[in-house]
């Protein structure tokens, strides 16, 4: 019997730890919200289940249900949840309280008594089978794991990993009573656990707010593992989100557009992006999306912080390309979206990075024979033959124009004093 025919609907209050937020249906095996929504207190809606009037509707915390579902692009992910009988990932979300350790909401249905203090994972122990599952590698253990989920599907509800986006295959994991993200490669050189290491190198020689990364290896595969970066009190709020009740004016670029919404929040988020796009650009990073990048906001008083540290970065250093294909930059189809302001990559460290006095470019000196070392400890970049070497000289070519546009920025703002400057 699968599950996602077994239920129709189910009616969810949306909380935000212990505060009701909204009351709402939804439709399991047609992923929507159906009928009356009842807003009980605006206070406490995610920014994400917001238009753009500061109100939600059913359009809108469809969308917000759906976004916190695993993705289906994530490898395996689709074809391992039914062979457990669950239908589908937003399936997965409804069976239990949809709790996540990157926010405070979760769903409590009509007739439950739950509270914050018992669902929350930031300080209950959760169930680390479904994570386990979904990232297996091996069939014995995936069908270990496969059975015991099938028989009782309180494993898969009862997991932070339900509720965990990202299209790389990940899980979370308690270790020494710290949460932390288990994240390993889909591409063919298994760059992305490497590279997440390689990028906190970098914000550490740059002074940069990140989320450190380590990686770990079995012998054949690696994984990187960061911790949490929000705690029980606060939550990442996504680029995305953030945005998502704030209009975008004509003739404003979308970097204008994501600034303004934190400036109406009180936070100037100006000199982050710089450091973002800084860092971007020496990774030659792919995939800086508007939902991994953001704010840090309190949970209860709902007072943007700050911008959230750097993290997600694995994407990055060429992993995607094949031999023969170039390290040039990358170019995103017009249907494809902006990463994260245009669609040509490199174009942005031009475009908006204009005030680099923090950077010191001595802190790049021997950044790319550093990447190279790294990666050729991975066994499909040996394999090929310099593949380690190109990439390195690569990174030295892209941190030499960063340092090229630092003394551009410094001539511009000398001009500029001397142009204010009084005459005698």
């Amino acid at each position: 019997m699968r599950v996602g025919p077994s239920i129709v609907t189910k009616r969810f209050t949306l909380m935000c730890r212990d505060h009701e937020a909204l009351a709402f249906t939804w439709n399991v095996p047609e992923r929507r919200v159906v009928g009356h929504v009842r807003l009980i207190d605006i206070t406490y809606v995610p920014w994400g289940a917001l238009d753009l009037n500061e109100r939600p509707n059913r359009s809108t915390i469809g969308s917000w249900m759906q976004h916190r579902s695993i993705p289906t692009l994530r490898p395996n992910v689709v074809r391992r949840l039914r062979d457990v009988g669950i239908d589908d990932p937003e399936t997965l979300l409804a069976l239990g309280t949809g709790a996540s350790l990157s926010d405070q909401y979760w769903l409590r249905t009509e007739d439950s008594d739950l509270t914050w203090k018992r669902v929350n994972f930031f300080t209950n122990e959760f169930d680390l089978r479904l994570g386990q599952y979904l990232t297996a590698q091996d069939s014995q253990s995936t069908g270990r794991l496969a059975e015991m989920i099938a028989h009782d599907l309180g494993i898969a509800s009862e997991s932070p990993d339900s509720s965990l986006g990202g299209n790389l295959p990940k899980r979370w994991e308690i270790r020494d009573g710290v949460r932390v993200l288990v994240k390993r490669s889909s591409s063919a050189y298994g760059q992305e656990p490497m590279n997440e290491v390689l990028a906190s190198r970098l914000c550490e020689r740059l002074d940069i707010d990140h989320v450190p990364y380590t990686a770990e290896t079995d012998g054949l595969t690696w994984e990187s593992i960061c911790p949490c970066m929000v705690d029980g009190h606060t939550e990442l709020v996504s680029a995305w989100h953030s945005v998502a009740s704030c209009q975008k004016k004509n003739h404003e670029s979308r970097a204008a557009w994501y600034l303004r919404a934190c400036a109406e929040h009180g936070l100037d988020a100006s000199g982050d992006i710089e450091r973002m796009l800084v860092v971007d650009h020496i990774l030659c990073n792919f995939d800086r999306h508007w939902s991994n990048f953001g704010v840090l906001a309190d949970a209860e008083s709902r007072v943007w912080l700050r911008c959230a540290p750097l993290f997600d970065m694995g994407e990055s250093l060429w992993c995607d390309r094949r031999p023969g294909e170039g390290l040039g930059g990358y170019r995103i189809p017009s249907w494809g979206g902006s990463r994260p302001f245009l669609h040509r990559i490199d174009s942005q460290l031009e475009r908006f990075c204009t005030d680099l006095s923090w950077l010191d470019p001595s802190a790049l000196d021997g950044f790319g024979d550093m990447v190279a070392s790294e990666l050729e400890r991975l066994p499909m970049v040996a394999f090929v033959k310099g593949r380690a070497e190109s990439i390195g000289r690569a990174v030295d070519e892209r941190a030499r124009r960063v340092i090229r546009q630092t003394e551009s920025c410094a001539r511009v703002r000398l001009r500029t004093t001397l142009s204010l400057a009084p005459h005698s």
